[in-house]
C-alpha cells in the first residue's frame, strides 16, 4: 500500500497471535510489551454482538491501556481540537491526561458537562478556575442540561460538531457491579458504537 501510494511508511511492526480470547491476547500482549496506547477498529454493530459485546467494548471495560477506538468511516484530520467529557468526579488527575495529549499536538481542549439540576454550575467561573489550575489556556468548557427531548448521544455529536473536535477523550469506570452494568451500561461503550470520530477511553482507576 505504501509503495502504491509513494507515501514513506512509518516504523511497524506486524505480529500474529493465535487465541480464542481476542481481547483478552490484546491486554496481555500490551501489558508485557508497556504499550501506552491499543488502537483498534469499531463500526456499528447488531443487537446480537451488543449483547455478548465486541472485542472494542471488552477493551474499553477491562484494559488498564488506554484505547482509541477508530470508527471505519473515520477520514485522517488534523487534530486541532479535544472533546473532553467529564462527570467532574476526580477532574484534576484526568485532565492532567488530557492535556498531556493536547499539549504535543497544541490542540484545544474542550470539556464537556451535563450539569444536574441539583448542582448546577457557572460555565465562565468554571472555566477560570480550570485554566488557572491546569496552567493551560487553550481551554473551553460547555456546561449542558440534562435535556428530556434530546439524548447525551446527540448533544455530544452536536459539540463535536460546533467545536470541530476530531477526536474525543472520556474516562470510565471498569469496576461496576452487575446491577449498575444491566441498569446503567458503560457510557464510553456505548459511544464507542456511534462515534463519528476516534474516542480515547482511559481506565478511571
Amino acid at each position: 500500500m505504501y509503495k502504491n501510494t509513494r507515501i514513506r511508511a512509518p516504523k511497524f511492526e506486524c505480529v500474529i497471535k493465535s487465541s480464542a480470547f481476542t481481547e483478552i491476547n490484546i491486554r496481555k500482549y500490551a501489558a508485557e510489551n508497556k504499550f501506552s496506547f491499543i488502537c483498534t477498529g469499531t463500526r456499528g454493530v447488531g443487537k446480537f454482538k451488543k449483547l455478548f459485546g465486541t472485542t472494542t467494548a471488552k477493551l474499553i471495560k477491562q484494559s488498564h491501556v488506554p484505547v482509541i477506538a477508530v470508527p471505519n468511516n473515520y477520514r485522517l484530520n488534523n487534530i486541532s481540537s479535544i472533546l473532553y467529557a467529564s462527570d467532574l468526579i476526580n477532574i484534576g488527575k484526568e485532565l492532567e491526561k488530557v492535556i498531556d495529549f493536547a499539549r504535543p499536538l497544541n490542540a484545544q481542549v474542550v470539556v464537556l458537562h451535563f450539569n444536574s439540576p441539583n448542582t448546577p454550575i457557572d460555565s465562565k467561573i468554571f472555566e477560570a478556575a480550570v485554566k488557572a489550575s491546569s496552567r493551560y489556556d487553550n481551554i473551553k468548557i460547555y456546561i449542558e442540561n440534562e435535556n428530556q427531548s434530546q439524548s447525551r448521544i446527540s448533544i455530544i455529536k452536536s459539540i463535536l460538531k460546533k467545536t470541530k473536535s476530531s477526536i474525543m477523550i472520556m474516562f470510565t469506570e471498569q469496576r461496576r457491579n452487575l446491577f449498575q452494568k444491566v441498569f446503567s451500561p458503560s457510557k464510553s461503550v456505548k459511544h464507542s458504537f456511534k462515534t463519528e470520530v476516534p474516542l480515547l477511553v482511559y481506565n478511571k482507576r
